[in-house]
């Protein structure tokens, strides 16, 4: 049994000024690391 496709669709409030686009995307790659969700499925083939 299997679930295709997961789509996972966050969003971010920032309470005050948002960080610049260098600190974003380095904020986007650590929560996937530490994403339950994104760590328990395997990513499809394209």
């Amino acid at each position: 049994m299997a679930m295709t496709p997961v789509i996972l669709r966050p969003m971010c409030q920032y309470a005050g000024e948002a960080p610049d686009s260098v600190l974003i995307e380095k904020l986007h790659h650590r929560a996937h690391e530490l994403c339950f969700i994104a760590n328990s499925v395997t990513e499809m083939q394209k």
